[in-house]
This record gives C-alpha cells, sequence and structure tokens, in this order.
C-alpha cells in the first residue's frame, strides 16, 4: 500500500485497515509512506519502491525518499538536549533552512 499518512506506532493508516480486514489470509503486504511534509511523489522513487518489494528486499514499512541524514541529526539532538523544542522546527534547522532562525 502507498500510504500519505502515518498513525505513530501503528503505521500507515490505510495499511493497518487491509491488514485487520485480511487476517488469517497469507498475504505479504509492504507500507510505503510516501508525500510527507508535502514532499513529491516521484515515478522513479515509487518504481523502486515496486521493484524492491518484488525482490523481497522492501522492509514492511518504509518511508519514500525519506532523508536519514536529517532523521538522525534531530534523533541525535534530542538524545543530548533534554528539551528540544518541536521536531520540525529541529529538522528545519539542522538543514540550515533560513525560516528556522525566526523568533
Amino acid at each position: 500500500m502507498i500510504e500519505k499518512s502515518l498513525a505513530v506506532g501503528l503505521g500507515g493508516i490505510v495499511s493497518d485497515g487491509v491488514r485487520k480486514s485480511l487476517s488469517g489470509i497469507q498475504l505479504k503486504g509492504y507500507t510505503v509512506i510516501a508525500g510527507l511534509g508535502g514532499r513529491n511523489i516521484t515515478r522513479a522513487s515509487l518504481h523502486k519502491a515496486f521493484a524492491e518489494a518484488i525482490a523481497g528486499s522492501l522492509e514492511s514499512v518504509t518511508f519514500l525518499d525519506l532523508d536519514r541524514a536529517a532523521v538522525d541529526r534531530v534523533l541525535a539532538r534530542e538524545r543530548e538536549v533534554r528539551r528540544s523544542g518541536p521536531i520540525a522546527e529541529a529538522v528545519l534547522r539542522g538543514m540550515g533552512a533560513p525560516g528556522a532562525r525566526i523568533g
């Protein structure tokens, strides 16, 4: 399933409903979370995800085009600073975005 929404601890919202309705049926399913933050969903990224699913190398829950370096920077900051503030602000600050310095 390609998802554009995520429930923390649950994964894709639609995928969860499909998985529950198909319980008892042996079916390998994947959830691809795409377009988070308004990010474009490209054909090339979808082709890559589908190819990995066919090959069996796609993780059960995948974040399409996730900037793992940005996520790692935020997680490292949260480990170092007790009250790190809003996640979105921390990601933008870590990327050097001008809007993150306002205020």
